[in-house]
This record gives structure tokens, C-alpha cells and sequence, in this order.
């Protein structure tokens, strides 16, 4: 599917407001919700094009390899336009069935260079309050990393749910005050560029059925939008790696975020490190507990958009995980940034034996590696927690796993138009597609090699 050119139009900078757009062929307007493209910093960044052009670009990068469209670029570093013909053959093992054909072109390259960075300073670390980058904080305290916290990436546009997010920013300001770090806050649409649902959906073969934002764009929403802030200031870039390690042969952990892609996306002569390799189990019951025994720690995994001043709602799936295996770690939720009490694993129990049977293998699967971790004999009892875990431990959950690929295989076949009326009766019914299923890779490909 070659449709053309996919154009990037010079960035422009207005006090710390970043602005782009994106000319695109007519065949591949469909995929996105906007061309027009920002991002505010909150602190004097650079003002070459070079780099300027970098966030954008790599936005649309992973629709372009998609489609076989090239990328024209009047002016970039040449760091990253080699990184990213790097990073494409990477992806090409993973993702064997798209073209990447794509070239990307670019009428002058730049060989930028950092610039003199304060030594003890040179390290940031992205970061989201979650378990992940609260573990690559902890471990790296060592390196003083800068925070930098993104809002309009993921699952929170910009600039809605701004209580959540005011509560989320203070919180880690003053977080990064207390350690003596510096901090910074990158606002963005990003995440309102390309319309992901509808791209998972076209290209759901290429994806193996995949959400394209979770199985492929997510390494580029994040480390490029660090670029333009980076110079002068850190020459060294962290990224949290996942709680569950993943290997180049565990087909059902499809992810783009993994050290051999993460440290790819690079820029002028910085580097970037996929740190923390470690089960979020391990990290809790670890150093974070470690570090919480003297100390005191917030932590941010909620994935609802809430209209309230909270960091978590306490209900959603990732707040019932980290609840739970704080507890686990004999750790009160409640001195985390969680709100818990007497009646909070009553409810867990009730969604394990009702609400999970609507579940699918890769959500199964998540529980059954956490059900590996309960120990046979539990020493603590916060909120009820022993005969919780006694009774979770022999919870058969296999049994809960319901079978929705063929309701996804009929959405994904369907036209769009009626696939988005069929998604909203299939939730009316309590079937959610939307989730990664096992990658149907055939028995052998490069991607396991």
C-alpha cells in the first residue's frame, strides 16, 4: 500500500510552545484526527529545526512503515534519521508482514552535538509516578536524574481532567523538590494525532491484532518529545522497562519497549537507557519497599480519566493490581496514594468470581503470573489480605477466560464505519475487544530468531 508522501512542515517555536503540522495523501487522512501538532515546555528549549522537527516526525513514522509512504523532512539531525532506519529494521522482525518501504527524506541533515551538561545532572528519566519509573528512580538515585512527566500522552489528552492532573504534577514537583531533582512537565496533543482505533483496525494483519498505540507507537510518543528539552541539560535518557520482562520469542508479550528498540530512538550524541528489567512484583516487594521504610512515596498507575484531584480512582484494573501486590509486600495502599479500607478486597473478590469471566487470555494470563507470586503461607493481614490471598491462591482462573476473538475477527473484518456500531453493541453486552490478543506469527519468523 504506497500512497505517497507524508510531509512535514517546518516547526516553528514561540516562547516554549512548539508547533507542527502534517500534509499527508489523501488515502491516509482517514487516519488522523488532526495535522496540526504541538507541544509546551516549560522551559527554554532549542531553537534548531533539526531537532524541532524530531517529535513530529516520529509520531507518524510508525503509520508511514505501515503504508509504505516516505517522510520529507526539510531539516533534521542526522543521529536520529539514522536511528530510525535502525529502529526500522528492528521493527521488521516484529512486524513482518508490513512493507516498511518508507524512506525518510530530508534536504539537509545536521550532526548536532548536547552541548556541556552539568555532570552531575546528566541523566533524566522519564517518568509517571507509576511502579515502573518509581523503581528506575529509586535504583538510579544515585545519578540525581531530572523527572520529566508527560500530560497529553496515552490515555490523558491535553488539556482535559486538569484537577487529575494538577494533583499529578504537584505531587511530583514537590516529590522532586524533596530529593533535590529537577523536574519537568512536557504538555502535548499528541496522543489526538492518529486516530488509533481506526489504524489497529485497517491494519489489524500487519498488527496481529494489536493495538497500534500499545504494540507499536508507544516508544515513539514518549522519547522523542524529550529531544528538543534535552540540550545543555542531560546527555543520558532513562525509560522504565515494563514489569514483565519480555523476550524476542514470547509471542503473547508483543511490545515495542524493549532495549533493543528503546535504545535505538537517539539524538545529537545522547543516549538512551531501558532501564529496570525486573517483574513489577520484584520492584514493589524490593526497593520500593525498601526505600518506604524510611521514606514516603506516592504513586500514580490509575488509568481512568478522573474529573477529581486524586491520582487514582482505586477501582480500575491497574489500581486493583498494585493494590493488591502492595498488600502482598505488606505495604498499606493507603500510604501510597490509594484509598483502601475493610471493604476494598470484598469488592476485589466479587470482581475475580463475576466480572472477570468477561476477561480475555492476555488479562488471564496477567493474573496468573500474579497468582504465582502469593506464597502458601501469607505474614501479613492489612484490610483482611491473609484470607483474601488463602482464598486467591486456589482461585481457578483459568476457568474465567472467555473466548472474544471471533467477535474481534468480525469487527476487524466489517467495514469502519459499521465496526464502531458494532464495537458499541459489543460493550453493551460486556464484550471488550480492545485488548492485545496472541500474536498469530507463524511458527517461524525472523522475529524469533
Amino acid at each position: 500500500m504506497d500512497v505517497g508522501e507524508i510531509v512535514i512542515r517546518d516547526s516553528e517555536l514561540v516562547g516554549r510552545r512548539l508547533t507542527s503540522s502534517v500534509t499527508v495523501p489523501r488515502d491516509l487522512r482517514k487516519y488522523f484526527k488532526s495535522t496540526h501538532f504541538f507541544v509546551n515546555y516549560d522551559a527554554d528549549i532549542t531553537t534548531d529545526r533539526s531537532i524541532l522537527n524530531i517529535p513530529l516526525l516520529s509520531t507518524v513514522l510508525p503509520l508511514a512503515w505501515l503504508t509504505g509512504s516516505d517522510i520529507y523532512v526539510e531539516k533534521l539531525d542526522q543521529t536520529f534519521k539514522e536511528s530510525m532506519d535502525e529502529l526500522k529494521r528492528e521493527f521488521m522482525k516484529m512486524f513482518p508482514k508490513a512493507p516498511f518501504t518508507t524512506s525518510i527524506n530530508a534536504d539537509v541533515l545536521v550532526k548536532n552535538l548536547i552541548g556541556e551538561v552539568n555532570p552531575s545532572e546528566r541523566t533524566a528519566l522519564l517518568f509517571s509516578g507509576g511502579v515502573d519509573s518509581t523503581y528506575s528512580l529509586i535504583t538510579n538515585l544515585d545519578l540525581k536524574p531530572r523527572l520529566i512527566i508527560f500530560w497529553g500522552t496515552d490515555n490523558y489528552p491535553y488539556p482535559e481532567n486538569k484537577l487529575q492532573w494538577e494533583k499529578i504534577i504537584s505531587t511530583y514537583s514537590e516529590f522532586a523538590g524533596e530529593l533535590g531533582l529537577k523536574f519537568n512537565t512536557i504538555r502535548t496533543n499528541n496522543s489526538i494525532i492518529l486516530d488509533d482505533r481506526r489504524i489497529s483496525h485497517d491494519f489489524h494483519e500487519f498488527l496481529y491484532d494489536g493495538r497500534f498505540r500499545l504494540v507499536m507507537l508507544h516508544t515513539f510518543v514518549l522519547l522523542p518529545l524529550a529531544a528538543p528539552l534535552s540540550f545543555g541539560r542531560f546527555d543520558r535518557l532513562l525509560i522504565a522497562a515494563g514489569g514483565h520482562p519480555r523476550s524476542h520469542n514470547d509471542r503473547y508479550t508483543l511490545s515495542p519497549t524493549r532495549p533493543e528498540t528503546d535504545e535505538k530512538i537517539v539524538w545529537a550524541d545522547l543516549k538512551v537507557r531501558h532501564d529496570g528489567y525486573v517483574p513489577r512484583e520484584e520492584k514493589i516487594s524490593g526497593s520500593i519497599k525498601e526505600y518506604l521504610q524510611n521514606n514516603k512515596l506516592k504513586l500514580k498507575v490509575c488509568i481512568r480519566r478522573l474529573e477529581r484531584d486524586k491520582l487514582n480512582d482505586s477501582t480500575c484494573p491497574k489500581c486493583l493490581k498494585a493494590i493488591l501486590t502492595l498488600l502482598l509486600a505488606g505495604i498499606d495502599p493507603n500510604e501510597c496514594g490509594f484509598e483502601v479500607d475493610d471493604s476494598t478486597l470484598k469488592k476485589f473478590r466479587s470482581f475475580f468470581e463475576n466480572e472477570l469471566a468477561q476477561s480475555t487470555f492476555h488479562t488471564i494470563r496477567t493474573w496468573l503470573k500474579f497468582q504465582n507470586y502469593v506464597p502458601d503461607q501469607i505474614n501479613y493481614n492489612l484490610y483482611g489480605s491473609k484470607e483474601f490471598f488463602d482464598w486467591f491462591k486456589r482461585f481457578d482462573l483459568k476457568s474465567r477466560e472467555k473466548n472474544v476473538w471471533l467477535y474481534r475477527d468480525i469487527y476487524n473484518t466489517l467495514p469502519y464505519p459499521i465496526s464502531r456500531v458494532l464495537d458499541k453493541f459489543y460493550r453493551l453486552i460486556g464484550i471488550w475487544i480492545h485488548v492485545n490478543r496472541p500474536p498469530k506469527h507463524p511458527k517461524k519468523t525472523s522475529y524469533e530468531t
